[in-house]
Parts: structure tokens; C-alpha cells; sequence
């Protein structure tokens, strides 16, 4: 695996963040944010994000979404992917808060248009079906795929996709 510090930091940003939400967009250019090169886009939800109300002590709730082509089709490979993804970031992240990071991934291949631009609600997915995405973690005592059943799409929203490669 290549080194973490051959990455270099992300510090250019969608002009929407610094005109929407300035505190974020502040601690993210100090953050020393990372991203593996699998990550083609980066979106921001939760407290931190449009619409929301930050308490001090929140963190960031990003979403590093992940280019289909650079995921294996099997595991376990396909895992040992995702986990990089998200070790790159928290790994070199020097935050003033805590980050909390997903690897999303497009299970139906249709492109995670809901997870693009800027949406306060899940939009109807490009393929006709309800949106629907893979998701992986490895913090807070957990470390694997997020089952599709217990999330809830909607407290995701809204998003705003902050980055793209």
C-alpha cells in the first residue's frame, strides 16, 4: 500500500461551502483532509452541513464516495478497498472535530445522482427503482458494511457534494 503522506491534502473546495456554510468550509481547509484515490467525489451532510444546527463538540459527517471501477467485484478484496478508503482519511485527519466518515459505493450502477450537487430530500434514483447505495464503516466500534435495512436514507439528508476528482 502506498504511503499516506505520498497523498496530498484537499484544500480546494465547491464554492457553495464557503458561501453557504463558512465555519465548515474553514475547518476543512485546516484539516489535512486526505482522500484515497479510489474516492472520486466527497459529500457533506449532518450537523455540519446546509440546514443544519452544529454544537460545538459536533462532528463532520462526510461521505467519501467510491469509484465503481475501483472496487473489486469479490471479497474479501472488495472490503480491504473500502477500508483503506476510509484509513487514508482518519489516518492523516487533523480536524478541530471529529470526523465521521462512510465509504459509499453505487451497488445498482446508477451513477449516485442522489449523492451529487446539492439535494435537501433523496431525489428518485436514475434507474427507476428507490435509492439505494452500499455503505462502509470502521469507527465507533464498528468496522464493516452497513446493512441496507437499518439506515435511514432521509436523516442523511441534506447532503452537498463538496468535491469531485
Amino acid at each position: 500500500m502506498e504511503s499516506m503522506t505520498m497523498f496530498k491534502p484537499i484544500t480546494t473546495f465547491n464554492p457553495l461551502l464557503a458561501a453557504l456554510l463558512p465555519q465548515t468550509h474553514r475547518l476543512l481547509q485546516t484539516a489535512h483532509l486526505v482522500l484515497h484515490p479510489a474516492v472520486e467525489r466527497l459529500v457533506l451532510s449532518g450537523s455540519r452541513g446546509i440546514g443544519g444546527r452544529p454544537r460545538p463538540d459536533s462532528d463532520l459527517d462526510l461521505s467519501l464516495i467510491v469509484a465503481g471501477n475501483a472496487l473489486p467485484a469479490t471479497e474479501p478484496e472488495r472490503e480491504q478497498v473500502l477500508r483503506a478508503v476510509l484509513q487514508t482519511t482518519l489516518s492523516t485527519w487533523q480536524g478541530a472535530v471529529d470526523c465521521d466518515l462512510a465509504a459509499i459505493y453505487d451497488e445498482r450502477v446508477c451513477g449516485l445522482s442522489c449523492l451529487a450537487g446539492q439535494h435537501t430530500l433523496p431525489p428518485a434514483c436514475t434507474n427507476g427503482e428507490q435509492c439505494r447505495f452500499g455503505v462502509y464503516k470502521v469507527q465507533k466500534g464498528f468496522a464493516g458494511f452497513i446493512p441496507w435495512a437499518i439506515i435511514e436514507l432521509g436523516r442523511m439528508y441534506p447532503v452537498l457534494e463538496i468535491w469531485r476528482r
